[in-house]
Formats: C-alpha cells, structure tokens, sequence
C-alpha cells in the first residue's frame, strides 16, 4: 500500500467520525428533549396526571420534537472530504493528507525530483500518523457530558420501573390525544337480535368481551360521538372491512349487520374507543329417521314411529310419499301430509304418526314415503325412504264401489287439458253458410277424466230403478256436471270430497256424516292442544268434541238398528258390550281437566286413545240412565268440595301477599303492627269465617242425605250385602273422622294467622298460613275420597263391579287386544289438577311481571316449558 493509498483512507475514516459531532450538534436538543420525557414516564410521574393532562403533555412533547427535528434536519450538514483533510493536516507540519494528494502546478525534471522525494519523506511519516483526536470537537457540542449521563439515568430508570417499564413507555408514547377533542364523550353500544329460529332474546355485547350468537343474527352498533367514527371489521376468512358510520335521525351513528362468520368489530374516533369480538355457532340442518317402518294398524290406519332432532327446533315435517312405478311424465310428482309437532318448534321428538289415508289418491298403490323436516333456518333434511302399500278402504255396496273408483281415475290423473290453440273447430251445416264452434271443455278433459264422465252418466241412468237414496243420485250428478264444466284438472278435482262422501253415504248411511263431523272435531281439539291455544277455545273445542261423540255415538246405534244387526231384546245373547254413559262421561271429564292443567302430552294420548275405542266400538248399548247426556252426580258433597278449593286459591293467594309484604318491610319493622298487616289480618277472618259457614251448610245438607242412605242400606236382606254396606259404612266413618280432624287444624291455623298478623309477626303469620294450607289440601283430599264413595266413582261400587267383571270403561272385556284403552293415562285427582291450575296460572303471571333479571326469567321460563 502507498502512502497516498493510506492517506485516502485516513481521510474517509476522519470524515465518518466527523459525522457524530455533526449529528449531536444537529439533534442534541432534540435527543435531550426524549431522553428527559422518557425518564419522567419511566418512573411513574406521567402516570399521576390526569388522563387529559396526560394527553396534553404527550401531545406537547411531540410537537416540541417535531419541531427541535425539523430545526436539526436544516441545521445537520455532512462533513466534507476537506474538512477531513484539515484535521489530518493539523497532525503534522508537513500537512501530510495536502501533500501526497496534491501537485505542482508547473514543474520541470529538477523541481520534479524535488516533490517526489519530498512525498516519500512525507509518505513515510504518513504511516506513522496516529489517529486523528475529535474531543475537542464533540466537548465543545456537549460541553456537560449528556451524551454520557443520559443514557445512563435511563437506564437507571428503566431498572426502577421493573416490569411496568414497558406498559408506562406504552402508555406515554401513546396517550389518547382524542381526549383533547372530545373522545370521552364517545360512548358505543352493541347487541345482538338472534334469529327467530334460535327463539332467544336479543342481548347485549360488553366491550373487549368475546361472545357468542347464533348464525344469521342480527349485530347493531350504535355509537354517540362529535364526529362519524370508523368502524373496522376482521373476519374469520382474514378479511378486513373499514365502513364509515353514518349519523341517523337521533343524531346518534349506527350501523346494523348480518352474522355469517365470527368477527372482530372495532370503533375509532381519534384512536380506538371500542371493540367487540363475536363468534357464530353453526345452524345444525336436522335429523329425521324412521323408527319403524310405516304399516297397517286393525282399522286400515297408515302407522309408524319416527323421531327428530334439531339444535333449535323442528318447525315443519311432512311426509313426502311418490309412487313406486310412476306413469311417464309423473317421476317427480310427490304427494306431501304435514306431520304433527308435539309442541311449539320441539328440539327432540319422539312420535307416533296414525292417519287413515284411505282417502288418498295413491291409496291401495305402493309408494315410496320419506320424512322431511324443515327447521326455522330453512334448513330441510330427507330420511331414508321405505316402500309401503297405502291401505285401500273396502267397499261392499256397488254404488259405494263405483263412486270410489271413479274418484280414484280422476284423481290420479296427471295429463292437462288440451289448449284452445291445438283445437280445430268443427265445421257445422247451416244452410250453406260456413259455421264453425269450439268442442265442449269435456273435450278437451285429458282421457281418464273424460272416461269418469261417462262411468258416471251410466253410473245415473234411470235413477228411478236404482237409487233408493235421491242424495246418492244428486250428488253423483253434480259430480257429473263438475267434470263436464271443469277447465283444469284442478278444477275436476273438486269431485274428490263429493265421490267420497257419495261412496261413503251409500256404504254406512248417516253414521258416515257423524263419523267425519267426530274426526274433524278431534284433529281440531288436538291441534289446539298441540300449539297451546288459549283456555277459552279449548274449552269451546272441547265442547264441539263432545257433542260429536254423543251424534257418532247415536248414529252407530241407529245404524246398526237400521241393518239388523242387533236388537235391545238379543244384545245379551250376541255379546254385545255396553256403553256406560258414566264412563263416557268420566273420561271426557278426565279429558278436560288435562287439558285445563297444562297437560298436553297426556291429553292428547288420551284423546287418541277415546278415538280407537269409538272407532272399534260395535253392538253396543246403552246402560240405564239418559244416553243424551253425560252429567256427573252433583249435591252437597261436590258444592263443599268446590267451597275448599275456592278456600285453598284464595289462602295461596293471602300467603304470597304475605310473602311480599314480608320482603317490603324494613328491619325495625319487625313485630310492630302497621296498616298492611292489619288488612291482611282482617282477610285471614273473612276467609276462615266463610270457610266454616260453607262446610256447616254442607254438613246440615248431607246429613239429610246420610238418613236416607242409611235406611236404604238397612232394607238389604242378604248377610254378605249387609255385611258388605257396614264395611263401607266404617270406611266412610273413618274418612270423616280425618277430614272433621282436618277442618279443625284449618280453623286454628288460620285463626292463629290472623293474631300474629295484627301484632305484626310476618314471620309467625307465614308459618300457620302454611299449616292452613297444608290442611286445606288434607282436607280436600279426604272430601273427595268421601264423594266419590258416596257417589259410587272410582273408589266406590261401580268400579268395584266393573273390576270384578274384568271390564274396560266402556263395557268391553279386559284382555281383548283392543288398542289404547286410556287406562295409561294417569288422570291427577281433583285437587291435584286444582293445584296444577293454579300453579300455571301463578307462574304465567309473574313470567309476564317487568323488572325481572335474567336468570329469573329464564327459571320461570323452564318451570313453564317442564309445566
């Protein structure tokens, strides 16, 4: 290497280390300014202001650096290769960097071996140079050693601040300077509306939480602040969306969008004010399956078993049924029957589906059935098929026969009319004048509707020798003139109900009109116990169902008297079964007060159940008494039972205002009389006073009633009978001895209540109105023991008959595989169901009160749905 070589490279090591100088001279002020606020942050000095202030000095010291950096950025100059050679020539008096770098201007041979030994004398001692010295230079730009100390305290502080270090440069480096414009007027609000099929209540979303909701929810952000916020969205696909809030009616900015996916939702106005992270749960499509296969039950019923799920419940469900071997052109035609629900959108379900679908236009045809269910998404799902033939209901008559079949040809009719465009008019003579019109609509009827026609024009002629029954002709030809106007198959297919009732008619007569007008008010009572319709149209359906089966009831008789078939004077001889009107009347009773309690299920099964056994009913009759109505026995047992009932609602009712008057009172309060507990006092001896003269008056009245009794029971001759009333008799005695102990207790507990109500002891008051209560129920039980012996119910001698003859309820004998006889269904006892109404009725009220919380509302709501 040569001198000059070596001097170059001093020169360029000189000129980066004059940059330090310059760059301290240039942003000293500014690295000074940093340093200082860093050390204020560190140790926790920034933190003690108040947020504003805070915002205030952060902003300051920005705006102080900005500026100290702008002042550098014009004041910084890059050392020059010239002033690197000033402080290399400054080393030596022989100005070595100048020396080996420049040359004489003008020069001959000798003044030219001059310089090139005066270069290499220099060069020489250029290796020897020592490294150029910039003290001087920096200490005159930072005369007291920051450069040093600063670095030093920071780190010293840093070590002070320990782990929250870090957290308090964050927060000083990055205060909310959108304080300073009003950012903490912001406030953001969020919720969530699920969608119907969740059947959930909208609720609301914390901010900096995460939540949860529903796929196809509804997500609102309503923000107030001065200005239109940002709001900055990341999906779960890594998707990112920036929307600009627009300011509503109310002044207030919202924006309202679709959950499909989980999401991140932030607000900004001058930095971030809120953020909400929500996540979605996937709607399930359901499941649906065959437990059994569908097949025919004893009276040509289509029947099965089958079960579905859904994470949010099943909203519809339907059978789906196509023909095995379709005709061409009919390979997607489907023939749809909407399923029950037990209940309102069930989640699980487990049922039995039994329909008659002889009607049907496929029936006595093999088809393919498969369940679709539809949850309230939309979201539908189809079970495996199975191949079944639909039963065929059999006629015997031959007009019956023939109105069937003709309804089934046109029903399964699957080729439209012709158009007017295909037709050719036809041409008709009239005195040479061209004459054309239009064929008949019959004309046009696809083949099979057209053959119907003419089945039936055959089917009436010369009604005089053939039709007995002119309902049977008429309706036959008005089923006649239906097809021949009939311009779309659908139009020809109002034959449909007019063919069947014809067929029907003339296979059973009147008892056909009954038997439909019973189905009827059977689907329609079981559909309002089904979807929970209100207790008056239960009641008025309840109502309709009755009078049906008291009509099919007497229709069947005379039927069954109009053929033949029996007689009053041989129902003995030919087996028939007798019909108590009693019984009947129990079941339908037994019917109407699960209905009245909440208890669909049972209702409905018992409901079916009555359905079997009218429908299997044959040879029946009447037992004595009056088979046009169905009234239970009614005297002053059943009034007194009535009174303690109307006692136990109304003792209930005085415990719950109590209750609350207890929970309003204040500490001090207790054992000091006060206007409430006085008035609640004067209703505790308003209750008992009428309680004990509506059972004086019912025990004056049935000892009337005991006299008799006991004189008809002495006239028994036979020992085993006489023995048998004396049982009875002690049995009665005994039950009236609990139920005298019973309204005793009642007496005392209530006049008891009264006393600590006027002293003001709530506690003491609760406690006997809760014996009162207990009581109450004790004695009512023991009532209706005593009225059901006095009236020969359950406990007494007709059922003691009836199951030593190992009868059913309507007569039948036990053991003769007749199906669903109701006696699975357990019918709660009087009180039982009172208390059940009066339960419902207690946890409908208070589910409807304002001011509940959450998880009140959802308790409530769980009693209702397991009620």
């Amino acid at each position: 290497m040569t001198g000059q070589d070596h001097i170059k490279r001093l020169i360029r090591a000189t000129q980066s280390r004059l940059e330090w100088p310059a760059w301290l001279k240039a942003f000293g002020p500014a690295m000074l300014v940093l340093f200082v606020y860093l050390y204020a942050v560190l140790l926790g000095v920034h933190g003690f202001l108040p947020p504003k202030v805070q915002a205030g000095l952060t902003l300051f010291v920005l705006v102080v650096l900005t500026g100290l950096v702008l002042v550098g950025i014009r004041r910084f100059r890059a050392p020059s290769e010239h002033e690197a050679i000033e402080v290399i020539d400054s080393l030596s008096e022989t100005r070595p960097a100048t020396t080996l770098l420049d040359r004489p201007v003008h020069y001959n041979e000798t003044s030219l071996a001059i310089w090139k030994s005066h270069q290499i004398r220099v060069a020489k001692e250029a290796f020897n140079l020592p490294t150029p010295s910039l003290w001087r230079r920096v200490q005159s730009v930072d005369p007291f050693f920051l450069r040093f100390l600063a670095p030093v305290v920071l780190i010293g502080a840093s070590f002070a601040a320990g782990d929250l270090a870090p957290q308090r440069i964050a927060k000083g480096l990055y205060a909310d300077i959108g304080l300073l414009v009003g950012a903490d007027k912001v406030q953001a609000l969020a919720w969530v509306t699920p969608p119907a099929y969740a059947n959930k209540a909208p609720f609301n979303l914390e901010a900096s939480a995460e939540a949860r909701a529903p796929e196809g929810s509804e997500l609102t952000l309503r923000v107030e602040s001065p200005g239109p916020p940002t709001l900055k969205l990341a999906y779960n696909d890594d998707k990112r969306q920036s929307i600009q809030m627009e300011r509503g009616e109310d002044g207030a900015f919202e924006v309202k969008l679709t959950l499909e996916q989980a999401l991140d939702a932030e607000i900004h106005w001058w930095g971030q004010r809120a953020s909400f992270s929500i996540d979605t749960d996937a709607d399930l499509p359901p499941i649906v399956a065959f437990v059994t296969p569908p097949s025919r039950d004893e009276v040509d019923r289509t029947t099965f078993e089958w079960s579905a799920s859904d994470d949010h419940g099943v909203q519809r469900a339907e059978l789906v049924l196509k023909r095995k071997t379709p005709p061409n052109g009919t390979e997607n035609e489907e023939s749809i029957m909407a399923l029950d629900l037990p209940g309102v959108e069930p989640r699980t379900i487990e049922n039995k589906f039994v329909h008659d679908m002889t009607r049907h236009k496929w029936a006595g045809l093999e088809v393919e059935g498969r369940l679709r269910v539809t949850d309230a998404s939309g979201k539908s799902t189809l079970s495996e098929p199975y191949n079944f033939t639909l039963p065929e209901r059999l006629f015997l008559q031959p007009v019956a026969q023939a109105a069937a079949e003709i309804r089934s040809v046109v029903l399964r009719e699957w080729r439209d009319y012709e158009s007017l465009d295909t037709i050719t008019p036809v041409e008709l003579a009239n005195d040479n004048v061209p004459s054309f019109a239009l064929p008949s609509q019959l004309e046009r009827a696809p083949q099979d509707i057209r053959r119907s026609a003419i089945m039936l024009d055959a089917l009436t002629w010369q009604p005089e020798n053939y039709f007995s029954d002119p309902l049977l002709y008429f309706g036959l030809r008005r089923a006649h003139e239906t097809l021949k106007t009939s311009q779309t198959r659908e139009d020809a297919n109002r034959v449909d109900d007019l063919l069947w009732s014809v067929a029907m008619r003339a296979e059973f007569g009147d008892f056909a009109d009954a038997a439909r007008a019973l189905e009827a008010a059977r689907k329609a009572l079981e559909k309002a116990l089904r979807d929970g319709a209100s207790e008056d149209e239960i009641k008025r359906l309840m109502q309709t169902y009755r009078e049906a089966v008291q009509n099919y009831i007497q229709q069947q008789m005379a039927e069954a008297l109009r053929r033949g078939q029996f007689s009053n004077q041989d129902q003995a001889q030919n087996g028939g079964q007798a019909l108590g009107d009693s019984d009947l009347e129990n079941m339908l009773k037994a019917l109407e007060d699960l209905a009245e309690t909440g208890a669909t299920d049972q209702a409905r099964q018992l409901l079916s159940d009555m359905s079997r056994m009218l429908e299997q009913l044959q040879n029946f009759q009447f037992s004595e008494g009056n088979a046009d109505g169905f009234e239970l026995p009614s005297g002053p047992m059943a009034d007194a039972l009535e009174d303690l009932a109307e006692a136990l609602r109304d003792q209930r009712d005085l415990n719950d205002d109590t209750a609350r008057s207890q929970r309003e009172q204040s500490p001090g309060q207790q054992g000091t009389p006060s206007g409430e507990s006085s008035a609640l006092a004067e209703r505790q001896d308003a209750l008992r006073q009428r309680l004990e003269d509506a059972l004086n008056g019912a025990q004056s009245n049935g000892q009337q009633g005991g006299d008799e009794e006991g004189e008809t029971g002495g006239a028994l001759s036979e020992d085993g009978e006489q023995a048998g009333g004396q049982t009875e008799g002690d049995q009665r005695q005994g039950s009236a001895g609990g139920l005298d102990g019973a309204l005793a207790e009642i007496g005392e507990a209530q006049r008891r209540a009264a006393e600590a109500l006027r002293e003001g002891d709530l506690d003491a008051a609760r406690q006997f109105q809760r014996q009162a209560e207990e009581a109450l129920s004790q004695a009512a039980s023991e009532m209706a023991q005593l009225a059901d012996q006095a009236s020969g119910g359950p406990d007494g001698d007709a059922r003691s008959a009836r199951e030593a003859d190992q009868s059913d309820p309507l007569g039948r004998p036990a053991g003769n595989g007749a199906i669903g006889s109701g006696d699975e269904i357990a019918v709660p006892e009087q009180l039982d169901r009172q208390r059940a109404r009066d339960i419902l009725e207690e946890l409908r009220r208070r589910s409807a009160e304002r001011g509940l919380t959450k998880e009140e509302s959802e308790y409530l709501q769980r009693l209702l749905d397991r009620f």
